[in-house]
């Protein structure tokens, strides 16, 4: 018997059972049949690590219970193309009106990627922002600069400088107008408390560039890394594989099987291998699979 559930093994004491990795094992010629598992107990945390994991999401009772309640707006993650700390929903705000609700930053985001249909929660106005002019990127996005700084007073005395995001300062003529004070509080900002629905999909990839392999491994050991898709809206995916030194310099499909909240990536497994990076037919091989374009033969019939 071949299960991975740990309480079927138990009561399997008259029959052979084994994990499927274990069996899968045995057929150490084809080492790319373990990596198409599903990964379920990959975690980047370290020891050192201060990372205390994503918010928990609400459950779908409490999300419907949020939207009748006018506590939560829903709508479609659409990431920026070359920055996927950077997002925004178009919802309908409480006020009726529809407008874009800008999410920003790993947190916020909260575990959801390009496509998901999210429940969001609007932030209070104090903590509006406008759209960061620069790319946010991993270790950089908690260096995002704030919407507004203290108010200073100009040479006049009378007009105030607001900072926005990309440097540039602007004057409001008085601190008190509610239209000016919108304009530098920024859109409307939120963070995503709940996934409705997941758009994920497979993914075609490479391997990150700075895997290295100067620690000598075990033949066919299984090893975690950190791979790239070519969709850039979406963020690193942790996989592992046995053969991390042959995925170098490949192209490859992977497919997103969960992200935790322990983990600040989500997690996939290696589907197949599509060849060598630069090559003519696989990259356009990537180009028919990332826009979904039908170009296997047709049938006989």
């Amino acid at each position: 018997m071949v299960t991975n559930d740990e309480d079927n093994l138990r009561k399997a004491s008259d029959v052979a059972a084994c994990r499927m990795d274990e069996l899968l094992g045995v057929y150490s010629e084809h080492p790319e049949l373990p990596d198409m598992m599903g990964s379920v107990n990959i975690t980047d945390r370290k020891s050192d690590d201060v990372w205390t994991g994503y918010d928990e999401h609400l459950s779908p009772v409490q999300v419907q219970a949020g939207l009748k309640g006018g506590l939560l707006v829903q709508g479609t993650l659409q990431i920026a193309p070359y920055n996927y700390l950077e997002g925004s929903v178009y919802a309908t705000l409480p006020d009726g009106t529809e407008q874009r609700v800008l999410v920003v930053g790993r947190n916020d985001m909260n575990r959801a990627v390009q496509g998901d249909k999210v429940a969001v929660q609007i932030w209070p106005k104090a903590q509006w922002r406008n759209a960061p002019s620069t790319a946010l990127v991993d270790e950089d996005e908690d260096k995002v600069p704030s919407v507004t700084e203290e108010p200073k007073k100009d040479d006049g005395g009378s007009a105030k400088r607001v900072r926005r995001a990309d440097g540039s300062a602007t004057k409001a003529d008085k601190l008190d107008d509610p239209a000016a004070l919108d304009t530098k509080l920024g859109e409307p900002t939120g963070h995503v408390v709940g996934i409705i629905r997941r758009n994920w999909r497979s993914y075609c990839a490479f391997l990150d560039p700075n895997f290295t392999t100067r620690n000598a491994r075990a033949s066919n050991a299984p090893t975690t890394v950190s791979v790239l898709a070519m969709d850039r809206r979406i963020p690193k995916i942790k996989i592992r594989t046995r053969q991390a030194d042959s995925l170098a310099g490949q192209r490859f499909v992977v497919a997103l099987d969960s992200w935790p909240r322990e983990s600040r990536y989500p997690l996939g497994h290696f589907v197949r291998a599509l060849g060598s990076a630069g090559d003519k037919a696989t990259e356009t091989e990537v180009l028919l699979l990332e826009h979904d374009v039908p170009f296997q033969p047709f049938t006989q019939r």
